[in-house]
């Protein structure tokens, strides 16, 4: 019995397709810019948690990205050898460490990202504003759905 493919089944599968070419783009990209940093993925992620989050404690990355604690200890290591973090003593609790991105190694990261934001800039232009509105709406929602599918996975 042949099933038809119905054209929102066909867009869904479409979309679902696109979703995992993006992200699997993103990845590489996120790759190479590491390798060009000399930074591996799990740095770039505590990097960007940084950028977006500001200052945190070990606990509270942890909690945000899903990196297990003994890995977050090489990650930090990597990150404040390389000059990219520093870790100061919270002054209102000496007994926890704050972990912030020491600032003006931005550009070095924004300069090998500076390709993909100028396509995504160039690739907006082509969408009205409903439709970029839709298309955030969306990404937005994939995003809690990975945090959903992290906790089912028993990962934070």
């Amino acid at each position: 019995m042949k099933t038809e493919m119905t054209e929102r089944t066909r867009l869904i599968a479409d979309l679902r397709e696109a979703l995992r070419a993006a992200g699997a783009g993103l990845s590489t990209l996120n790759h190479l810019v590491g390798a060009h940093l000399e930074l591996r993925g799990q740095d770039l992620t505590v990097l960007d948690m940084l950028a977006r989050d500001g200052a945190a404690t070990p606990s509270e990355i942890v909690g945000r990205t899903g990196i297990h604690p003994a890995t977050l200890t090489g990650v930090l290591d990597r990150l404040e050898n390389g000059g990219w973090i520093e870790r100061d003593r919270d002054p209102g609790d000496r007994r926890r460490t704050i972990i912030q991105p020491i600032r003006g190694r931005g550009p070095e990261l924004l300069r090998l990202f500076r390709p993909m934001n100028d396509a995504i800039a160039d690739l907006t232009d082509s969408f009205t504003d409903g439709e970029l509105a839709a298309i955030t709406r969306f990404l937005s929602a994939v995003a809690d759905a990975t945090g959903t599918a992290k906790t089912r996975l028993g990962r934070p």
